[in-house]
């Protein structure tokens, strides 16, 4: 992997004098400083930082919880720290950035290598615009696969609060939740089907302790430090006034982002099958509803 050329010169922040930065790490752990492109002010003490981290082979319930949570914490102001990676990394940065909000991404590699090649325009453009990408490793470090988990101790360190989305058993965020819990931040994680494997790992953190995140307010009752933020507006709930007819509404309640038969919906709502059929119509149109083999799950 070559390096490319950013939109702007990296600086150099050395640390010494950073000492609330990263607060936790020590001796061999804490790097003498970091690589930035971007705005450094996100690297202040007072700003409030959430990591968001997960799979690379996320399924579509993971991006698109990954990518609400990130919507939602860029409305309150609130920075969204992640890896850069492949699927929910990447959708967490994205919707960070499309939401008009701030996100920081960390880099396992030099800050001028591009990885994967396919983020380019979003590491060396659309993040630096309104954020900040950082890394430890000096310029024209290439991908190497020890450097991701090094890399994830900086995503735990540098957020008030980790929250895994999805990943399997031997996924690198799980190596994020345990530095979080090792750093004292408070590690959440999504709850998802006992058929995904890409939920076996937040499942996993669940029954060890973390704190399931069920709803976004679970992030601002459950951080200290994001509390004074809580507000009504909850993950994956939409106001029936929203919908043209109340079997819209109904079915909206009954769906989860698993898909589910016909026949079922029909036995969960009590609606009759043209009611449902035009409930589904409904929401397909407005891009609520995505129809699949197996049946039809949230979007």
């Amino acid at each position: 992997m070559m390096p490319v050329a950013p939109i702007d010169s990296p600086q150099y922040f050395s640390l010494r004098e950073k000492s609330g930065l990263l607060a936790g790490l020590a001796g061999g752990d804490r790097p003498q400083g970091l690589w930035a492109l971007g705005d450094p002010g996100l690297l202040q003490n007072d700003v409030l930082r959430v990591a968001v981290v997960g799979a690379r082979r996320a399924t579509p319930y993971g991006i698109s919880v990954a990518e609400r949570l990130a919507i939602e914490l860029a409305a309150k102001g609130v920075v969204v720290v992640s890896g850069l990676a492949y699927g929910i990394d990447a959708a967490a940065h994205r919707a960070a950035v499309r939401a008009g909000g701030r996100t920081l991404a960390v880099l396992g590699t030099g800050i001028d290598v591009v990885y994967p090649a396919s983020h380019r325009r979003l590491q060396l453009v659309e993040i630096p615009r309104q954020g900040l990408v950082v890394s430890e490793f000096s310029p024209g470090t290439p991908a190497l696969a020890h450097h991701f988990p090094q890399r994830n101790r900086l995503v735990a360190a540098l957020a008030a609060a980790v929250v895994v989305v999805e990943g399997d058993i031997d996924s690198g965020a799980l190596i994020t939740a345990r530095w979080g819990a090792d750093l004292g931040r408070e590690v959440l994680a999504v709850p998802g089907s006992i058929h995904s494997a890409m939920s076996r790992g937040p499942n996993k953190l669940i029954r060890d302790g973390a704190i399931p995140l069920t709803q976004i307010e679970d992030i601002f009752e459950e951080v200290p430090a994001l509390r004074r933020l809580a507000g009504p507006r909850v993950l994956g709930k939409n106001p029936p006034a929203a919908f043209e007819t109340p079997a819209a509404a109904r079915l909206l309640e009954k769906l989860s982002f698993d898909p589910v038969s016909f026949d079922v919906l029909l036995e969960m709502t009590g609606l009759t099958v043209e009611e449902l059929n035009g409930a589904l119509l409904e929401m397909e149109v407005r891009g609520f509803v995505q129809s699949e083999p197996g049946g039809y799950r949230r979007r």
